[in-house]
């Protein structure tokens, strides 16, 4: 998969505009009690200088391509000691990469995804992977037992999917993968599909009512006793309602450079949240039938899986 390829890139234009807005916001804002203005620019200039950042700025999230990049950063760039253009990283992209408790938190969770979803694979069921990115939490499982297989990749975004086509013909799976451009909200299944997988939509899904109606369409899809892999996440600390995060375990000052980070300085759109007790009410509430939370070490980004 070419890491240069230029449509994964932020528009330099658009960055460039998006930074100037920034840095005057950041500015009028002033001095926050755990950060000055200086350092929140200086954070900013670095997110500038590499594509992964230059990402964040524009988008306020990452693509299917990014999600990737993060969850291999430990077989490749912590390897090399390499970003994506061959350039050693930066302080702040090699804290996203290596330190951010969100960032360990979603691969821990896509662990978490191979892990269960190895377990259900058997002979001729369809599963399907719903928004599937670049789909590698389908195609690099392991299908030497698995006599016959139908994998469907459905995604809005067709830069994702030309990078899943290129990572489904570098396996031997090509043949048995279709890949949909389609709305989550509109799928073309209804009791046809053994296992569906989902993580990083629901995220960045504002109202309940909406994600309420993306779980409905995910069981209408499923045949009975089919089941659901999806990711959340838990409040952090400091929101209205009781963060669930294990914050023994996680490093103070990580937990204070994410906030700025993601929160002060980017205002990333990842800003939805549940407790556990509201994921596991929403899935029975659509008519999934047995719910289980399986939680990060941080319980940031919880996996649930729900069976129809």
């Amino acid at each position: 998969m070419d890491k240069n390829n230029a449509t994964h890139r932020a528009s330099n234009e658009s960055v460039l505009t998006i930074l100037k807005e920034l840095k005057k916001s950041i500015t009028l804002r002033g001095d926050l009690p755990y950060v000055s203005v200086k350092k929140q620019l200086d954070i900013l200039d670095d997110l500038s200088s590499f594509p992964l950042g230059r990402f964040f700025i524009e988008r306020k999230g990452a693509d299917g391509f990014w999600t990737d990049y993060i969850i291999n950063h430990p077989q490749v760039g912590a390897i090399t000691g390499l970003n994506s253009q061959g350039l050693p990283f930066s302080p702040v992209e090699k804290f996203i990469l290596e330190k951010s408790p969100l960032t360990l938190a979603t691969r821990e969770r896509f662990s978490i995804f191979q892990t269960h979803t190895q377990k259900f694979l058997k002979k001729d069921m369809k599963i399907a992977s719903i928004p599937c990115g670049v789909m590698r939490d389908l195609l690099s499982l392991d299908y030497s037992q698995i006599s016959s297989i139908s994998i469907f990749g459905i995604d809005l975004d067709a830069k994702s999917l030309r990078l899943a086509k290129e990572l489904a013909l570098q396996s031997s799976l090509a043949d048995h993968v279709q890949l949909l451009e389609k709305d989550a909200w509109n799928l073309p299944f209804n009791n046809q599909i053994d296992l569906i997988t989902s993580n990083g939509l629901n995220v960045y899904v504002s109202e309940e009512k909406k994600r309420i109606q993306l779980y409905q369409g995910f069981h209408r899809a499923l045949k009975k006793r089919g089941a659901l892999i999806i990711g959340a996440l838990t409040y952090p600390p400091g929101y209205q309602k009781q963060s669930e995060w294990i914050l023994d375990k996680i490093p103070p000052k990580d937990l204070l450079m994410e906030k700025i980070i993601f929160q002060d300085v980017l205002g990333c759109k990842w800003r939805n949240f549940s407790t556990l007790n509201e994921l596991c009410k929403n899935f029975y509430s659509v008519g999934f039938t047995n719910v289980q939370v399986i939680s990060d070490q941080y319980c940031i980004f919880p996996t649930v899986i729900a069976t129809k």
